[in-house]
């Protein structure tokens, strides 16, 4: 049994090496863009890769190792010449390291050989909507991060036009349009698009505009979206995590900061107070919260401060008492205000530009000093808002899409303009009468009148599923006979196919996309700023989504 058993040993050894010779081609082409290796397909655009286990995303192993899988790939004789779009891929994952590491003019080198390569395709409406809007807005982020801010903007704008419905398109744009704002000067909000698709976010403006000191937007964005604390007792470590009660602690006290300042700069000095209170409260009931003992312990000395809770003070405190400088100005005490801007703690935000601009106003900055602070706070403040476009870089790497990649949707509904030959002019008046969806979709109504919409898909964009989402409901407030609807709330999903061994998971493939909006549907004389005109959006996806009218009405 022993003799058998290493033979076996030795056989898996052989065939484990093997194997991983043979899997040096298929690493470098999925470590770089999440595809597997191109064979002879024309476009060399073969299916997502499998993730390995206990990583993240397909890019979970750092930019560096992206890059460097990326120039092996893209120096591989298996990425054949005639494979244009798959290198363009690959030019395209690698410029989105290079931007994740500051690397800007070579990420707009790799960026411009991707549109070069991609000349060909340039005018096709779907590579317009998919790659090029991706590479748009990569090239805003590098524009951005270079310091071309103006140029930066119009590309970010040229995107958005091009995916008004994708959340990700939105979000990058906006973010890149709100790098380009200055600190402290009235600007407009680029957020309000963006908030109409995901009201989600709305909370994410509180911080945002807390970022150009304007703090009127501040406090607007938290009426709007109220803070809300976790209802259940959240222990330290839960900050680590990403989701559940220790994330939503983490963000309103994130939240709750910025608000207190932006109370106390827009003269409420008793809401300020409040939100001081409240955030020091909450810090003490997480560190009340009891710990394991160990029962064979025998020290009587009193537990050692937890390092999560003075992290988390350390990051607070210097915030807070900027609140309470503030709020001592507006009350005479500018002596004790100006104490708040002196010494090794400045607190690097706007809100340390706001004070010192205050103080500078009163007469309170005599000597300077703080104001020098100040000047060189301005430009580590940008730095630190480019440090942020660049994380979003492998967010905005968009599938390429084209007419095939509507198979599974054109599976999900029915034959449109057969059942609508002869109606108006218009796709939105005149659709939808009782025509049923049979895969992908499912629509339900709650009890409070709201919409549950959701679409499953098994395409590898997730815009695609989002528009088709959309496009679902403005069809069925078309068919109760609702011009215009509202998102009340949404869930972006990403489907992976799990490959496990004795309940271990080994691998995940990416398989498509889920969308779930709830909506509100609601009358004409309806005054809401953030709804959706029913009609515009299917004249406007109806086209992409819908079979082709001309060739249907040939038949």
């Amino acid at each position: 049994m022993r003799g058998k058993m290493a033979r076996l040993a030795v056989m898996a050894a052989a065939l484990s090496a093997a194997s991983a010779v043979q899997a040096g081609d298929t690493e470098d082409f999925s470590g770089c863009d999440g595809r597997m290796k191109p064979k002879s397909k024309e476009d060399g655009m073969r299916g997502e890769a499998s993730i390995p286990a206990y990583s993240r995303t397909a890019f979970g192993a750092g930019a560096k190792a992206r890059i460097d899988a990326c120039n092996r790939a893209l120096a591989n004789p298996k990425l054949l010449p005639g494979q244009t779009l798959r290198k363009a891929h690959l030019l395209r994952a690698r410029a989105a390291a290079y931007l994740e590491q500051g690397e800007y003019a070579t990420a707009l080198a790799d960026l411009d050989a991707a549109d070069a390569t991609l000349a060909p395709f340039a005018q096709e409406p779907f590579h317009r909507r998919s790659m090029g809007a991706s590479l748009l807005l990569l090239r805003a982020l590098a524009k951005a991060g270079a310091g071309e801010l103006e140029e930066a903007a119009r590309l970010a704008d040229e995107a958005k036009a091009l995916r008004p419905y994708a959340v990700q398109v939105q979000f990058a744009a906006a973010m890149v349009r709100h790098a380009a704002r200055p600190i402290g000067q009235p600007s407009a909000s680029p957020w309000g698009e963006l908030i109409r698709l995901e009201p989600g976010l709305r909370r994410l403006t509180i911080g945002r505009e807390a970022e150009v000191a304007n703090f009127v937007g501040v406090v607007e964005a938290a009426k709007a979206a109220p803070i809300v604390w976790p209802d259940k007792p959240v222990g330290p470590y839960a900050l680590l995590v990403t989701q559940g009660p220790g994330a939503e602690f983490a963000s309103a006290l994130d939240a709750s900061v910025h608000l207190a300042y932006a109370q106390a700069a827009t003269g409420d000095a008793a809401a300020s107070r409040r939100t001081i209170a409240l955030v020091r409260e909450k810090l003490a009931g997480m560190a009340s919260i009891p710990k394991k003992i160990d029962a064979a312990a025998t020290t009587t000395a009193p537990p050692a401060a937890d390092p999560m809770i003075e992290l988390a003070k350390a990051f607070v405190e210097p915030r807070l008492r900027l609140a309470e400088a503030r709020i001592a100005l507006a009350e005479g005490r500018t002596e004790e205000a100006r104490e708040a801007v002196i010494g090794p703690k400045l607190a690097m935000n706007a809100a340390t530009l706001e004070l010192l601009d205050a103080l500078a106003k009163a007469g309170a900055l005599p000597n300077g000093t703080p104001l020098k602070a100040g000047e060189t706070l301005v430009p580590a403040l940008g730095k630190e808002r480019n440090r942020a476009l660049g994380k979003l870089a492998s967010t905005l790497l968009i599938a390429p899409e084209s007419p095939r990649t509507l198979i599974d949707y054109k599976q999900s509904r029915p034959n449109i303009f057969r059942a609508l030959l002869g109606g108006a002019l218009s796709m939105g008046t005149s659709l939808l009468g009782g025509i049923e969806r049979t895969q992908g979709f499912r629509s339900k109504t709650n009890p409070d009148g709201t919409v549950e919409v959701e679409y499953l898909g098994s395409t590898p964009s997730a815009p695609m599923v989002q528009e088709m989402t959309l496009l679902r409901a403005a069809e069925l407030a078309q068919a109760a006979g609702k011009p215009r609807f509202t998102i009340v709330d949404r869930k972006d999903y990403a489907r992976f196919l799990a490959m496990s061994r004795y309940g271990i998971e080994e691998s995940r493939t990416p398989s498509g996309y889920k969308t779930e909006l709830t909506i509100r549907m609601l009358d004409a004389t309806a005054d809401d700023t953030a709804s959706f005109d029913a009609v515009a959006i299917i004249d406007a996806l109806g086209p992409l989504y819908y079979e082709d009218k001309t060739r249907v009405a040939a038949k």
